[in-house]
């Protein structure tokens, strides 16, 4: 997911913000029929406990939100460290994007790192969502870094290995071992392009982007062994497309991940029985553990700038944009995945957790973009969301 970078850049930007559907996706094998049967649901009632659902948020951008000048309180308006805001709401796990060779410092390893030293401070788990990229890298675009671009196939397959390799052994000696990582971002149109890209859904196309997913799979398991290895795919309101990759993809070499995180917009993704249907095809057909590793619901219809939740695009029916739909949705989702997956949920994580503060609102701040979907009001303060995702099971 991308945000809004300026004015001018706006409607260019929209375009990718949170892996709006590409023409690739038409390659994409028809619908199939939605599964009337969910043993994983049965599973859970069979059950008198299951794990916790490991709830949480994208925290990639605190540190730009932060340097701007914005603080974060808890209900007494004592500032406090916005990553234990999340662990007293409940939350247990904070999300981080890494880039490259970024143009500025923000998504680079040594942010990265010093952000992921403050997620173990706070006691949370840590995501490491390694994009592959000097950008955002989504459905719509995964260019390659630019210090790769005239790589082979056989050379960039080894150099996703030695990366990722790289960075994880930054995060093992600094002690913030990764709970999961991400091999690449929303990769359902493939990754690294146009090496790995599935412009077309043909055996050749799958097997290269299977070898360079498999480099960073192979790398991470290497490396950091107690990391689990996450696929991310952006198709959480397409089953068909959920099943048609994961099918394809292992047919043609893809290595079984340790779970799939799916992303998760309305405004893209369509009603939540959509998001049913693909938790289901992971977790029953695949028998993989699965997460909501992308997904947000505006709180207003009133902003100051254009927010990446489009609210004439993103309404469901029960679910008003106001700070108490905002919470329901939250445990609406919660709850459909526990649901669907039963004790193959791993939980619900939101893009992103904080925005900045109402008086530090502007164009230039990329993330004044989220500023009516977050998990925070305007004041610093925690919303109603953040404690609905902290509590669910």
């Amino acid at each position: 997911m991308k945000a809004v970078l300026s004015a001018s850049a706006l409607a260019l930007s929209l375009m990718f913000l949170l892996g709006t559907p590409s023409p690739m996706a038409s390659a994409a094998p028809t619908a199939t029929a939605a599964m009337s049967t969910n043993p994983a649901a049965k599973d859970l009632l069979a059950k008198t406990s299951l794990a916790p659902l490991q709830n949480g948020a994208d925290v990639s951008w605190l540190p730009t939100i932060e340097q701007a000048g914005s603080e974060f309180f808890n209900a007494k308006r004592q500032a406090l460290e916005p990553l234990t805001l999340m662990k007293q709401a409940g939350l247990s796990v904070a999300r981080i994007r890494l880039w490259v060779s970024p143009s500025t410092k923000h998504g680079s390893l040594p942010e990265v790192l010093a952000l992921a030293r403050r997620v173990k401070a706070a006691g949370l788990k840590l995501v490491l969502d390694i994009h592959y990229s000097d950008w955002w890298a989504d459905p719509g675009k995964q260019t390659k870094p630019v210090a790769w671009a005239s790589l082979t196939q056989p050379q960039l397959v080894a150099q996703v290995q030695s990366y990722t390799s790289s960075v994880l052994t930054r995060f093992v000696k600094q002690k913030t071992v990764p709970t999961w990582v991400q091999i690449g971002n929303e990769t359902g149109n493939g990754v690294l392009w146009p090496n790995g890209q599935l412009d077309q859904w043909t055996p050749p196309k799958f097997t290269a982007m299977a070898d360079l997913l498999n480099a960073g799979i192979k790398a991470a398991h290497a490396t950091s062994p107690s990391t689990k290895v996450m696929l991310h795919l952006e198709t959480g309101g397409d089953a068909a497309k959920t099943d048609g990759w994961l099918t394809y993809s292992f047919a043609n070499g893809l290595l079984k991940p340790d779970a799939i995180g799916l992303s998760y917009y309305s405004q893209w993704g369509g009603p939540m029985s959509n998001l049913t249907d693909s938790i289901n095809i992971v977790a029953t057909k695949w028998h993989l553990p699965v997460a909501v590793a992308e997904t947000a619901y505006a709180n207003t219809t009133v902003s100051v700038s254009q927010q990446v939740i489009d609210v004439s695009k993103a309404g469901l029916t029960g679910f008003a944009f106001t700070n108490r739909g905002q919470a329901a949705y939250a445990t609406a989702v919660s709850k459909l995945l526990r649901t669907a997956a039963g004790s193959k949920a791993i939980g619900v994580w939101w893009w992103e957790g904080f925005s900045p503060n109402t008086t530090k609102l502007n164009w230039q701040l990329e993330p004044s973009a989220i500023a009516s979907s977050s998990l925070v009001y305007g004041s610093g303060k925690p919303n109603l969301a953040m404690a609905a995702l902290g509590s669910a099971k």
